[in-house]
């Protein structure tokens, strides 16, 4: 089990990090600065959070929001995911810190299903067409041809698209992590499809 790191400890590691072992104290603390210890903070905050509290932490809606007074020891950490409602200035925790802003948005919008029951379930015993699928209890469909190493993580995955498929927030968050770039190429990908099902 790995130890928990306090405020103190990740100060002191990102100190060496940033100007050597050998460097003074009485120098080193002249160096450190708010920011530095307010990434600590937020490091230590998340390792203590219960289980309870991290899932109403995830429950969303998730943010992203920029963390411009994140110093050096912070290791680059720019962008950090909240709840839309508890923004870290009014002293909200962070579920997330990220160098990118793309990471940090594909992560705001799955957390909320990670922390969520999967409504899928996969049964044990296969008939002729495969393993029954099951979503919100409703028989959906037959799975085939699925090594069952690999049932929990189409579980898992299902769920997830799920998610975003039934909430438009979650999924805008998807679609802006793609960037400006990307959003013609999938419009005209779209139009195809649903071009193609026209009568």
């Amino acid at each position: 089990m790995r130890e928990a790191r306090g405020p103190a400890t990740c100060v002191k590691a990102a100190r060496n990090a940033a100007f050597g072992p050998g460097h003074s104290l009485r120098a080193a603390k002249k160096r450190e600065s708010m920011e530095l210890r307010f990434s600590c903070r937020l490091a230590a905050e998340a390792e203590e959070v219960p289980s309870t509290q991290a899932a109403a932490l995830l429950a969303g809606p998730l943010a992203v929001e920029a963390v411009d007074h994140l110093g050096e020891g912070a290791a680059g950490h720019r962008w950090a995911v909240v709840r839309r409602e508890e923004p870290l200035a009014r002293g909200g925790k962070a579920a997330g810190l990220f160098y990118e802003r793309a990471d940090a948005l594909r992560a705001a919008a799955v957390l909320p299903a990670v922390a969520a029951p999967s409504p899928y379930h996969l049964k044990d015993r296969p008939t002729r067409l495969g393993l029954p699928l099951h979503c919100h209890r409703r028989h959906v469909g037959h799975v085939c041809r699925l090594a069952p190493e690999r049932r929990e993580a189409l579980r898992a995955h299902l769920h997830v698209v799920h998610y975003l498929a039934t909430n438009p927030e979650a999924l805008a968050l998807v679609l802006e992590a793609l960037g400006s770039e990307a959003l013609p190429v999938l419009g005209r990908a779209l139009a195809r499809r649903v071009e193609a099902r026209l009568p």
